[in-house]
């Protein structure tokens, strides 16, 4: 499901109080291997072309299934602690998600590599949840940190960890990223929209 954000070029993001940006070895796929439902449709900014050919695939005012690793049971836990969109879910401290949601599966580490990613698909154009997942995977977990990378040592980082059985959860029957793909993620990393959880 393609989700397009509204351009948000004036505002500024902050990384919610309280995170440190640690690593965490969190499954990348729904906790409970649910497929998300189509009865929450992105919102009606989706496909909505920024800068020509550039998409944003998150905003901040969908529903928090929408980001990547959240499927609709897990959305369903952090609906019920008051996390209804992309916005609640990256104002919202990880520690404090997990201890109001009380799941041993999700961890503050889990929800933190979660919000690595949903922060990642908000700011970098065309970037997608499974690219997300890869780079979070790999330690890439800030967009200006991927605006700075070399496309081939990117590519020796991603590139393995696509072969580890955890990999192969993200890319399932997809295409491996190869050094053009990574070179994009670049290139619209240096293009990447500020935008403010408000």
């Amino acid at each position: 499901m393609n989700r397009a954000l509204r351009p948000a070029s004036t505002q500024n993001f902050l990384r919610p109080p309280g995170t440190n940006g640690s690593t965490s070895s969190g499954d990348p796929t729904d906790l409970n291997g649910s497929r998300r439902l189509a009865t929450q449709p992105p919102t009606n900014e989706s496909q909505k072309s920024v800068a020509g050919t550039l998409k944003f695939y998150l905003n901040m005012t969908d529903a928090v299934e929408a980001a990547p690793s959240i499927g609709p049971k897990t959305a369903e836990r952090f609906v019920s602690i008051g996390v209804n969109t992309i916005r609640d879910f990256l104002q919202t401290t990880s520690e404090q998600m997990a201890e109001q949601i009380n799941f041993k599966r999700i961890s503050a580490d889990v929800i933190r590599t979660w919000q690595d990613q949903t922060r990642l698909v908000c700011q970098v154009p065309n970037l997608r949840g499974h690219d997300a997942q890869l780079l979070v995977a790999c330690g890439i977990r800030e967009a200006q940190e991927l605006a700075q990378m070399n496309p081939r040592k990117l590519l020796n980082m991603v590139g393995p960890f696509s072969d580890t059985k955890e990999g192969m959860k993200i890319v399932r029957s997809g295409k491996k990223p190869d050094l053009e793909e990574v070179s994009d993620w670049i290139d619209w990393a240096k293009q990447l929209r500020p935008i403010q959880a408000a």
